[in-house]
């Protein structure tokens, strides 16, 4: 489980993760072209070949549905990034296999500095 804290590189280690290492991620992506409504869980290819798992789980919502969708038992995806990390944490309950979480820190007054540049040109 990636714990994705937003302005401190998470992007970059996000395309890292699906363009350089070819990892299947579970994140916001893999409900785009529709696949945010499919009933059944898969890896789905976006973009330039970058493979998600049809679930968001940057929303509360979404994480319901991918445990309800048995996410944390099926071995799809490699990495699950989430801001949402207690959430997450649910559907892996009863799963006997152990894993990983990780995060990239950044200085609290370096983000808000990128956040007030980041304002200033996407309002």
């Amino acid at each position: 489980v990636f714990w994705r804290i937003p302005r401190s590189a998470s992007g970059t280690l996000e395309s890292v993760m699906s363009f350089c290492y070819r990892m299947v991620l579970a994140n916001s992506m893999g409900t785009v072209q529709g696949h945010g409504e499919d009933e059944v869980l898969d890896v789905v290819t976006v973009g330039t070949g970058a493979q998600y798992v049809n679930v968001d789980m940057s929303t509360p919502p979404g994480i319901q549905r991918a445990k309800s969708l048995n996410l944390g038992s099926s071995g799809l995806p490699d990495v699950v990034v989430t801001p949402f990390l207690f959430e997450t944490a649910e559907i892996f309950d009863g799963i006997h296999e152990s894993g990983k979480c990780f995060t990239l820190l950044r200085h609290p007054v370096d983000r808000a500095i990128s956040l007030y540049h980041h304002y200033q040109i996407d309002p």
